[in-house]
């Protein structure tokens, strides 16, 4: 914590001590300046200073202790991939190719994802540099990195609403809500709270800059507060959102005087988007999905974002939400018109104060955000509980900005203080289980089959981590669950039939690679990989002829396959020695 910034929060504070209810004064006495000048030596500055610092501390230990737990895990999910077996991250010109990549590329161009984060990358090398593959200085990494979003986040509603009750339960709220439970116990889930950290040092910046005393100061903290809004929107795509909230910031809460009232003002805000988008073409790809099967889709995406806003419980790396999920024409209009509602709800919290209303833009962009994602994410994998992450900065924010309202009221200070330690109790409580199946990979799949027992995705990461400890029949037990709730998909079967072979089950594996084989719809290269695993089993059954037959239209369907030629040579130069 800087010096300008103690100066600047001590100042509030100051001013705010001041502003007493009027009713709560006594008659001042004849030589009221001199209680006056008894009391500012009373209560120096040092002491404000503390008041400030100590409050801090405590939203940084309490955030480390909620999550601690995290320490020892594992990895799980995306960390073997992005962390563990990562080329990119064990020399320095592979992490120079992949600055100008997308997201995935280690796994080849077929499976790059459209998502470009270099500064993710960055942290993710330079934790690999210094810890290597030893989990337990990763996940305190992510811990101390939402720590710090949580001071951060106190700092700037102190400096906003000058009133540290207030600041201090908004930010310990955030802090421990079981909602982030996945950005402080999963490492690639970092992204979040490192640009959701850079976007309120943004907002600080911003105030400080307003507050400085000399020009050449107010312009240092823009500029700093510009490279950290850059350096967001490089940590991850959805903080294009904290651009256009940086600039609402800015426009409606920080004084300028007319001759700065330019555009050229905010052009150090719209360099990092304009530059983003320049360089990020592969945002823009083609989307074979039906445009009504997401319409359709997107009031239940809301409608569940929102209410896990409000009720973070269950906290789960999968939900039961899907493109194309079938549901009755009242069901849609009911959650068409509970969004309207909350919209109308919206609007009427915006229009009691400019505050309320940038705040409930946080909350509310990223919500779009998520919906709109819904034409780029994958099937059955629509949302996310870290995809709230800023948006429950804004949650906080307005019960902040509620109890600074409440709070004036020097009789009510102590019920606010009350229920805000039963809340944390009972959060911090919720969050420590909610953290626990982060622990492994089965316990991160078990516990999202609970939630979601129609997540195709959840069932086969499942089954896929049973199979690989060995557990043969919860693992078949789950691919099989996910070729009845989805036959008509290939992988459904395709899997099953890998899961059948891995048990050392070929009868019931050539059944289900030849279903996937003949699946309506799917691609040349499914097709083809079908037909070839069908192949392999017909071999090791030792039936030649049919194996030849299966290896046969595996080439024709995928030519350029090397495996397939290999393989299918190898069984006619064998049947030509015969």
């Amino acid at each position: 914590m800087t010096l300008p910034i103690i100066d600047a929060m001590t100042s509030v504070l100051r001013r705010q001590t001041s502003r007493l209810p009027r009713r709560s004064r006594k008659r001042a006495p004849a030589n009221a300046h001199v209680d006056a000048a008894i009391h500012r030596d009373l209560m120096p500055k040092l002491s404000m200073r503390w008041k400030i610092f100590a409050a801090a501390m405590l939203v940084a230990l309490l955030s480390v202790w909620a999550w601690s737990p995290a320490l020892h895990f594992s990895f799980v999910y995306d960390d073997h991939l992005q962390v563990e077996s990562n080329p990119q991250l064990r020399s320095w010109s592979g992490l120079v190719n992949a600055l100008h990549q997308p997201l995935w590329t280690q796994l080849g161009s077929e499976r790059a994802s459209p998502y470009y984060r270099p500064l993710f990358l960055l942290v993710l090398f330079a934790q690999h540099s210094l810890f290597g593959s030893n989990p337990f200085p990763w996940h305190l990494v992510s811990i101390c990195l939402h720590a710090l979003v949580a001071l951060v986040l106190f700092l700037f509603l102190f400096l906003q609403l000058g009133q540290l009750l207030p600041a201090w339960v908004g930010s310990c709220i955030f802090a421990c809500s079981p909602l982030v439970a996945e950005v402080a116990s999963w490492i690639s889930a970092c992204s979040e709270s490192v640009y959701t950290l850079l976007f309120f040092c943004t907002l600080c910046g911003l105030v400080l800059s307003d507050r400085a005393k000399t020009p050449a100061s107010a312009f240092a903290l823009r500029l700093c507060s510009a490279c950290a809004l850059a350096l967001a929107v490089f940590a991850k795509e959805t903080a294009v959102v904290a651009v256009v909230l940086a600039l609402a910031y800015e426009y409606l809460f920080l004084a300028r005087k007319p001759r700065f009232r330019s555009i050229l003002i905010y052009a150090p805000l719209l360099l990092p988007l304009v530059v983003y988008l320049w360089i990020h073409p592969s945002l823009h790809r083609a989307d074979s999905r039906v445009v009504t099967q997401v319409l359709s889709t997107s009031p239940y995406v809301g409608w569940f974002a929102f209410r896990k806003l409000v009720l973070p419980l269950p906290v789960s790396e999968f939900y039961d939400l899907w493109i194309g999920q079938a549901h009755s024409l009242t069901s849609l209009v009911l959650h068409i018109g509970l969004l309207i509602c909350i919209a109308g709800a919206v609007l009427w919290i915006g229009s009691r104060s400019k505050f309320a209303a940038w705040v409930v833009a946080v909350v509310v962009l990223p919500l779009i955000v998520v919906v709109a994602g819904s034409l780029f994410f994958r099937d059955y994998d629509l949302f996310h509980d870290r995809y709230l992450y800023l948006s429950a900065t804004g949650v906080a924010m307005l019960l902040a900005t509620l109890i600074a309202r409440v709070e004036i009221r020097p009789q009510l200070r102590l019920v606010i203080a009350a229920m805000a330690v039963v809340v944390l109790c009972a959060e911090v409580w919720q969050s420590r289980l909610a953290s626990q199946q982060f622990r492994d990979d089965a316990s991160m799949f078990s516990n999202a089959v609970e939630v979601a027992p129609h997540n195709v995705v959840a069932l086969q990461l499942l089954a896929e981590t049973a199979i690989a400890r060995s557990d043969c029949p919860t693992g078949i037990e789950a691919y099989q669950r996910a070729q009845q709730l989805r036959p008509d998909m290939w992988k459904t079967s395709f899997f099953l039939g890998i899961g059948y072979l891995h048990c050392g089950r070929s009868i019931p594996a050539a059944g289900a690679f030849g279903r996937a084989a003949n699946i309506p719809g799917i691609t040349a290269d499914q097709a083809a990989l079908a037909w070839y695993e069908l192949g392999r089993v017909d071999l090791a059954q030792r039936n030649i002829a049919d194996a030849l037959i299966s290896l046969r239209r595996a080439a024709a369907l995928d030519p350029a396959s090397h495996k397939i030629q290999i393989l299918l040579t190898q069984i006619l130069s064998e049947n030509q020695h015969r």
